[in-house]
């Protein structure tokens, strides 16, 4: 590509007559960024040509390329940014997804005096994604140096569209008509969405109806969002009757039309539909000779749903028969039905297809053939895989998904050493707790476990607590503060961060090892202290309970109180509460005291030596 586009070729085709734009463009189109800036020296030099490649590598999502480009344009000897050229950097920086960039360029602006316009706002506001806040803020600030146009509007609106919010969007929309601005189709395409989110089905169709009225008419983009919408809320029915509506006004259903109600049809609120999915992709291969890729993938899951592989392979081979390449979350789809119908080979056949064909698969690919491997006993190779995916150049990062698969396989299978090191892996890489799969591990451990050490003050059902290695299954953190070091146990043992189960299973350790340094003679050398996050420090992760108060304990606290005090039978201190100070008291021998910290459940050290010294007697005793 570079020496096509050497000086004698841009000047012979400039020299024919052809814009100096249409020439960047097409170098830039088909070549590096460095092809499309020689190009440039050859040409006369303009704004338009530099905010065009700004534009062409945006959208490219190559940032790098865009930055060099402005550089370029700052070190030219007769043209500078002007504010059209940081409108085109910021809308760039949105393509790329860098709010970041875009805030920093928006500042810049007013370092070197440039005053933004209406446009360069609505093209921050669109960088700023789905930050409601800060849009929020942006607008008021746009307010105070220009009028918002439409387009302003709509920006904010489809931002409520992505994330919810029905009546903030009904209130955006007000807004819109007190500045004098009618709402569009557009504008009312994303609130119908903002609706949907909610799930507010009724008054959707009671706005729609006050569209019409205003003389707007649906227009292909309103019936996706209707259909899409009624089936997320679990009316299939009225899907249904929205597609009869829209045949009815001799409008032709797009590709987006049957994409959206065939994805209604496998929503269903817990009841999904499949067999009607697959009649409506039928009814759409009548009217379209070959159906995107897209419709193939749809009706695959559906036929998924069925467990019908045959009606997967068919699938498959009309994608082939119409020209239709498969795509990566066509061959996913592919794997996760064999791996439905428990069929491993197949979904090993098809994931090798998909590699033969130099896609690369990606997490959720790899899931769904652990998937297979494990639903037919076959761990050993499920755990080769989930090894292949966290290595080498096709490195992929497992998901809570993946680990709860190959989890629940090793536990199924006997190999619960494995399941715990899987399980201990998930929570190392921030997944949150499993806490029906971390009590079937309980179990497990629980029956196999080698030694009983007494507990007459637990229930029978949990009298086996004490037989198991619990730091296998505490996050990094606890695991090392909860393990025996030499002749030592760590005095102060925080529990932030965990679930309620999991808090369990660490102060069960602690007491465990307690027990055996006891037993060895040791003694016990401070209080024990565990800190639930109901104090001081969690005020702010808990608004609705003030720093020294709360009208009920958080669960976590709730959950270690209860195995102290009511099946362990260990006294605590009740943290103490504000004393105020009296009028005529002196104030240095009586100062008040700090607020109590409820999320430090406090053992003493003499309550837990006499807690040990009568374990340890029971223990000889029934010896």
């Amino acid at each position: 590509m570079c020496t096509m586009y050497h000086k004698g070729w841009v000047t012979t085709i400039s020299a024919c007559g052809e814009k100096p734009e249409t020439i960047v463009k097409t170098v830039a189109r088909k070549g590096s960024v460095e092809d499309a800036l020689r190009a440039m020296e050859c040409l006369p030099p303009s704004h338009k040509c530099f905010h065009l490649l700004i534009e062409t590598f945006g959208k490219k999502k190559k940032w790098s390329a865009v930055l060099k480009i402005f550089r370029k344009l700052e070190q030219h000897e007769t043209l500078k940014p002007n504010k059209h050229t940081y409108r085109y950097m910021i809308s760039a920086a949105a393509n790329c997804e860098r709010s970041r960039y875009a805030k920093g360029i928006f500042r810049s602006m007013a370092i070197v005096g440039v005053k933004p316009d209406v446009y360069t706002y609505n093209a921050l506001l669109h960088a700023l994604g789905d930050d409601i806040e800060e849009i929020s803020a942006l607008s008021q600030t746009m307010k105070q140096h220009c009028d918002p146009d439409r387009v302003t509007f709509n920006t904010i609106l489809n931002v409520y569209a992505r994330i919810g919010g029905a009546e903030s969007a009904l209130e955006c929309m007000h807004c819109m008509k007190l500045a004098g601005l009618e709402p569009d189709i557009d504008s009312y395409n994303a609130v119908y969405q903002a609706f949907f989110q909610d799930k507010k089905v009724k008054e959707a169709f009671e706005l729609k109806a006050e569209m019409v009225t205003r003389g707007i008419n649906p227009d292909l983009r309103t019936w996706s969002v209707f259909l899409r919408g009624c089936g997320r809320a679990g009316q299939i029915e009225e899907a249904f009757t929205v597609w009869h509506d829209l045949q009815d006004t001799g409008q032709k259903p797009n590709e987006h039309c049957y994409n959206s109600l065939m994805s209604s049809c496998l929503d269903g609120d817990g009841c999904p539909q499949p067999e009607r999915a697959l009649q409506v992709f039928r009814q759409m291969t009548v009217e379209w000779e070959a159906p995107p890729v897209v419709s193939f993938n749809i009706a695959i899951k559906a036929a998924s749903y069925l467990h019908d592989i045959q009606e997967v392979e068919s699938l498959l081979a009309q994608m082939h028969s119409c020209q239709r390449d498969p795509s990566l979350q066509t061959w996913s789809t592919v794997v996760d039905a064999y791996a439905e119908v428990r069929d491993a080979d197949g979904a090993q056949g098809a994931f090798q297809q998909m590699c033969d064909r130099g896609i690369q698969p990606d997490a959720v690919t790899y899931t769904s053939l652990i998937k297979a491997y494990v639903s037919v006993g076959r761990v050993g190779e499920a755990d080769e895989i989930y090894k292949k995916m966290c290595v080498g150049a096709q490195e992929q990062l497992p998901r809570k998904k993946t680990y709860n698969t190959l989890i629940r396989g090793f536990r199924e299978s006997g190999d619960v050493d494995r399941a715990m090191q899987l399980y201990q892996k998930m929570r190392e890489r921030g997944f949150s707790p499993n806490n029906a799969e971390f009590r079937a591990l309980l179990e497990s451990s629980a029956d196999m476990a080698c030694t009983t050490l007494a507990s007459d003050s637990m229930e029978s059902s949990r009298a086996t607590f004490d037989q198991i290695e619990w730091s296998y299954l505490l996050p990094p953190a606890v695991r090392d503060r909860a393990r025996m070091r030499g002749d030592k146990i760590a005095a102060c043992v925080d529990l932030h961060g965990l679930s309620t189960i999991e808090a369990r299973a660490a102060v069960l350790c602690i007491l465990r090892a307690l027990m055996q340094l006891s037993r060895n003679g040791r003694t016990v050398q401070s209080d024990l202290v565990f800190i639930t996050g109901a104090g001081n420090r969690s005020a702010q992760s808990c608004p609705s309970m003030d720093a020294t108060e709360s009208t009920s304990d958080p669960p976590l606290r709730s959950a270690v109180t209860k195995l102290l005090r009511d099946e362990l039978h260990l006294s605590m201190d009740v943290p103490e509460e504000v004393v105020a100070e009296a009028p005529g008291v002196n104030a240095r021998l009586h100062r008040p005291r700090s607020p109590a910290n409820r999320g430090r459940l406090v053992i003493r050290k003499g309550v837990l030596e006499d807690w040990l010294r009568t374990k340890r007697e029971r223990v000889l005793g029934a010896g």
